[in-house]
């Protein structure tokens, strides 16, 4: 039997870019597709947005409202049947081979839990590609800051060898489904108290704990317009006005959640002996981050409050994460070792 991918978008109004994200997924010819669009704006009309895109292969599920990131895709994964599920995003192009490479290089490698293809940036206002870095996966340092490699940087060569990363971008996360079940907390593949951001590195967290591998593989290539970028490899310490502006034009809302999620990410995932070892360097990168929404966002400290309501749940599912993991401290080390 040819195997069957289920596409999953969440979208909240760009609806409209989905009647040219869809049909390159469609032209795979190894396996079959399957698209779930998981509505959580009600105000777009999405079959009126899909336009002439072949509806036999697109199902629409309405959510009534914004119910967040995280809860559409996991109700998108909970009503699809594929082996293998593609969380991505309306603004991702993929090339008409993207699910096709993927699918090859999944069979070579059985504990491969997830990839990212090569994910270069489109320009949505001039409507043409670029040859910048997007995302190369994603890795993460001492401070436990995850990184998108290659953010920003020209497509020079560097990031054409396939690789393991500590973790896969969100907007372009392929997966396959008995390892996304396997690490699921009472039913939730991604984590909905998260409702949006820092997800795909929570959950890839999980996944390597649990023994399974998160990939990078340049043959497959897509195009994101992405929104929100972020500082690329450079250190808050050494770029303090580039992060300043960066987190001056971040949405009020991505910077609350992104501060409370990766409290919540600590909690769940972080072990004992690698938090001891590197709690200098997490310490400072938090209070960065706390200082400066306390000096020109005090409204952003509201994800205080947050993470001390969501604590109690957060350190349930830790210890059901902890039932599942294989990997010993030592092992998770090495992605550690840089920043």
């Amino acid at each position: 039997m040819r195997p069957r991918v289920s596409v999953v978008f969440a979208t909240c109004g760009d609806a409209p870019l989905l009647a040219r994200a869809i049909p390159p997924l469609l032209a795979a010819k190894t396996c079959d597709v399957e698209v779930v669009v998981v509505n959580n704006d009600p105000a777009q009309d999405v079959a009126a947005a899909l336009g002439s895109v072949a509806r036999d292969s697109v199902r629409v599920i309405e959510m009534g409202q914004n119910a967040g990131f995280c809860r559409a895709h996991n109700r998108g994964i909970a009503e699809s049947e594929g082996e293998f599920v593609f969380l991505a995003n309306a603004d991702l192009f993929v090339a008409p081979d993207y699910v096709d490479v993927l699918v090859e290089f999944f069979e070579r490698r059985p504990r491969a839990a997830c990839a990212n293809g090569k994910i270069l940036r489109y320009d949505l206002v001039n409507d043409r590609p670029t040859e910048l870095l997007d995302t190369a996966g994603l890795s993460i340092g001492r401070n436990r800051r995850g990184m998108d490699r290659g953010e920003g940087r020209d497509d020079d060569g560097a990031f054409d060898v396939e690789e393991q990363v500590f973790a896969v971008n969100g907007a372009a996360f392929f997966a396959r489904r008995t390892a996304l079940e396997e690490v699921a907390v009472d039913g939730e593949v991604l984590d909905e108290t998260f409702f949006i951001y820092k997800e795909d590195l929570d959950l890839s967290w999980r996944l390597r704990l649990a023994g399974w591998e998160c990939w990078y593989v340049p043959s497959a290539r897509a195009y994101h317009a992405r929104t929100s970028r972020g500082l690329g490899t450079r250190a808050y310490r050494s770029s303090p006005v580039a992060f300043h502006r960066q987190q001056r034009v971040k949405p009020q809302l991505s910077r609350t959640n992104s501060m409370r999620n990766q409290w919540l990410m600590l909690v769940k995932n972080e072990d004992l002996s690698n938090l001891s070892r590197d709690l200098g360097h997490i310490a400072v990168r938090e209070l960065s981050v706390v200082i400066w929404a306390l000096l020109f966002s005090p409204r952003t400290l509201v994800a205080v409050r947050d993470f001390v309501r969501l604590l109690p749940r957060a350190l349930v599912k830790r210890r059901a994460i902890r039932r599942t993991r294989v990997v010993s401290s030592g092992a998770l080390r090495e992605w550690f070792e840089h920043g």
